[in-house]
């Protein structure tokens, strides 16, 4: 890789450790980002902070969640409570149909 100013080599440097990322595409990236506007490279940046600062990963539901994290779940526990009183009233619907009830 060609020498570049110490900046420059440790931005290419921490982009080539994104998956999929090799040495010429993190140049790519690392001077698109020096062509953008300073205001959107630091978005970018502020963007990146923010979400390694606020979010973490739940692994009750398998995804990343924020502040709101306990609001999530609550919601997503709701959620599955009623689909598994759906569940029961469909089964008990489809055994009584079926005269399953009257055998017993």
């Amino acid at each position: 890789m060609p020498d570049f100013a110490e900046p420059v080599e440790r931005l290419i440097d921490q982009l080539k450790h994104l998956p999929g990322i090799g040495a010429k595409t993190a140049q790519r990236l690392a001077f698109h980002i020096l062509r953008i506007a300073p205001e959107d490279a630091l978005a970018l940046a502020d963007a990146i902070r923010d979400a390694k600062l606020n979010m973490r990963f739940c692994s009750r539901v398998a995804t990343y969640t924020g502040t709101r994290s306990a609001l999530y779940i609550a919601a997503h526990a709701q959620q599955n409570r009623m689909f598994n009183l759906a569940s029961r009233i469909a089964s008990a619907r489809a055994s009584a149909s079926s005269g399953a009830m009257r055998r017993i």
